[in-house]
């Protein structure tokens, strides 16, 4: 918001802030002032004292008429479209190298990237301009404000809900499970045939994935187990209804896959339809560890399995001499820009890179490399925190009760597992800001599932932090809160055998 200086030697002063209501700025305000501008860069913000004008603000047009600013990263229109009528956007500099959803609209001109082609059916559609992912997101509407649902006649709408391995328009949207952040809508391509596309690596994952079909943007309203079948051999559906990858399928990266869903014999015997039908060329990038060549997973990710050894160092090569922003000191001590040195004890692991986050991190795996390790009877492998207070990178990973995001602690010592990590507040994004301030309620388990050790108890000096909660969680004491971006290192002690855990905690 803007303030004037102060008008009189005694401190009074003018403000100018927003008004959603009045769709403008407003004196006595001090309402954040949505400026905004449609490229990236340096720019000059003006405002008139005497007519209220204010700039930029993005004006975006769609056929020209005026979408609406939801948020300083979302505009939308709700309007009808037509089967394969054409429209245009305009006021976005760089639309041309924006995310067009393939199910909804192609460009109907290379040499004009504002004029797109409707695809589905005709009807009332939402279409949201997203600057944060550079994505055009069309959802169909029963109303101007009511968003569409499955009706008994196989009109309406068709939703895909799911975790974080499908996303568009890509994963880095992914919304693990949430209908309202991450609910897709599939494109009414014809009566009673739904669609939904998805390129393998890049909103989808191509080794695992999780996600259902609901009649609404919502929870409810499923389509069952009992409710739709496939005939697929590439893809399975569990008896809740939820669908995955067939045993021992992937997908191919870069694979342009059609996801087609008909409900002619009605809305309990929807036939499910899975075709590769093109194939896209994902960015490489050549990421080596100690010379050897890490596998691309998508656009984004990579890794490698090594036998390490404690105290090794790992030189990281390729991709324009790759620099992390982040590794998991977990894991992983500086030694330079590029070359780190193991902390925990001897071992396999896979080591993973993000170019678009620049982290580095890692997991430990069982020792023949068959899958990730567990907690063995002598104490000795991997333990993992699911639930809430620690998340990594950042404190917004944290996996909550989601067992396969469950976080991996390495052995730093025989019987020692440990962890340092930044205090951040409630879904911080800061890497290495690992550990909430407050709020935890979580446990250690033997691995990604519900085997749990004993009743943990806490060393000497650790209960002005914590306290053991009557389900045995571990959680904060009563009245702590943890210092913002101080560093605390957690231990896991089970040198007095799994049924004897011990928690400790030190401020660095």
């Amino acid at each position: 918001y803007i303030t004037t200086p102060d008008l009189d030697g005694q401190g009074s002063v003018v403000t100018f802030g927003y008004s959603s209501e009045q769709g403008g700025i407003v004196s006595d305000s001090t309402e954040p002032i949505p400026f905004a501008n449609s490229n990236a860069g340096e720019f000059t913000v003006t405002f008139n004292l005497k007519s209220f004008e204010g700039s930029p603000f993005i004006k975006l047009l769609f056929n020209d008429a005026e979408m609406t600013m939801v948020d300083n990263d979302n505009y939308s229109i709700v309007t009808t479209l037509t089967q394969n009528q054409t429209y245009t956007l305009t006021g976005v500099s760089d639309f041309a190298d924006w995310d067009i959803d393939r199910d909804f609209f192609e460009r109907a001109d290379a040499s004009n990237p504002e004029a797109l082609t409707f695809l589905p059916m005709s009807g009332m559609y939402k279409v949201t301009a997203n600057f944060k992912h550079s994505y055009l997101r069309i959802e169909a509407m029963k109303s101007a404000t009511e968003l569409a649902t499955l009706n008994e006649d196989g009109s309406g709408a068709i939703w895909a809900i799911g975790g974080m391995s499908v996303g568009k328009p890509t994963l880095k949207n992914a919304a693990s499970w949430s209908p309202e952040q991450g609910g897709m809508c599939l494109a009414r391509v014809a009566d009673k045939k739904y669609q939904l596309t998805f390129v393998a690596g890049v909103s989808i994952d191509a080794s695992s994935f999780d996600f259902k079909f609901f009649h609404q943007k919502t929870w409810g309203g499923e389509f069952g187990g009992d409710d739709i079948s496939t005939a697929s051999d590439l893809v399975k559906i569990s008896d809740s209804g939820n669908l995955g990858l067939a045993e021992g399928k992937t997908l191919d990266l870069g694979g342009i896959y059609r996801f087609t869903v008909d409900i002619s014999g009605g809305n309990t015997a929807a036939v499910l339809t899975v075709e590769k039908v093109g194939e896209q060329e994902l960015p490489p990038a050549d990421i080596t560890v100690n010379g050897t060549k890490m596998t691309q997973l998508d656009m984004d990710n990579y890794q490698v399995d090594l036998d390490l050894t404690q105290g090794q160092t790992l030189t990281l090569g390729g991709a324009d001499a790759f620099t992390p922003a982040w590794i998991n000191p977990d894991f992983f001590e500086a030694a330079s820009a590029t070359s780190v040195k193991l902390v925990p004890v001897s071992g396999k692991y896979r080591i993973t890179a993000n170019l678009a986050t620049k982290v580095i991190d890692a997991l430990v795996l069982n020792a023949d490399g068959s899958g990730l390790a567990t907690l063995s009877d002598d104490g000795h492998g991997a333990v993992y925190f699911i639930g809430y207070g620690i998340g990594s990178p950042a404190a917004a990973d944290e996996p909550g009760w989601t067992t396969e995001k469950g976080v991996c602690v390495p052995e730093a010592a025989s019987g020692i597992y440990r962890m340092t990590a930044q205090a951040g507040v409630e879904g911080s994004t800061v890497l290495g800001q690992r550990f909430r301030v407050s709020g935890w309620s979580g446990k250690f388990f033997k691995n990604r599932g519900w085997d749990g050790l004993g009743t943990f108890s806490l060393a000497a000096g650790t209960e002005v932090f914590f306290s053991i909660a009557g389900d045995g969680n571990i959680e904060i004491a009563q009245g702590v809160t943890l210092e913002e971006g101080a560093t605390y290192e957690l231990t896991l002690d089970v040198t007095g055998g799994n049924d004897h855990p011990v928690v400790s905690l030190v401020k660095k």
